[in-house]
């Protein structure tokens, strides 16, 4: 019953971080977008390496702080990024990539329904690259939690000897 907990604990840890970390990733990914003019994918590339930092410090010392190692802090950090990087350059870049052009439709629904309830300013673009960003996160977060489970922050600090 202690894992069933522990694994609650760390997802709802996880899923706090993941939401912090996702409104600075769509903030930055916005800004590099609309206000620096960047294409999309330079944007989403921008965006998630600011993403990656806060990420890994929150995780290392927030979601899995009790976890322990025989791998040295480098290498805990090789495989950090390795997953993240592969998460959020391979998996978002060719999610964004088919939703932004080979299959707009969530976004399209998106900006129909934003436009539904009164709300013009966001733009069909915005609307299209929110939306395949939001459907990519989805798909990198769940990469990200099973891996770092795995094979970056496995193991925890040994609890104490029960009492008797």
């Amino acid at each position: 019953m202690a894992s069933r907990q522990r694994l609650a604990k760390q997802l709802g840890s996880f899923g706090l971080v993941g939401i912090l970390n996702t409104v600075l990733d769509f903030a930055v990914l916005n800004f590099c977008r609309f206000v620096l003019h960047l294409p999309p994918i330079p944007a989403n590339l921008v965006s998630t390496t600011v993403a990656q930092a806060v990420s890994f410090l929150l995780n290392k010392n927030f979601v899995f702080a009790g976890a322990t190692s025989d791998r040295s802090r480098t290498e805990t950090v090789i495989r950090f990024i390795a997953i993240t990087a592969t998460g959020l350059y391979v998996i978002q870049t060719l999610v964004i990539w088919v939703f932004t052009h080979a299959f707009t439709l969530p976004g399209d629904v998106a900006h129909g329904l934003l436009l539904a309830l009164g709300i013009n300013g966001i733009s069909h673009d915005a609307a299209v690259l929110n939306t395949a960003k939001l459907i990519a996160t989805v798909f990198s977060a769940s990469w990200n939690f099973v891996l770092y489970k795995k094979a970056v922050f496995t193991g925890r600090k040994p609890e104490a000897p029960p009492k008797r």
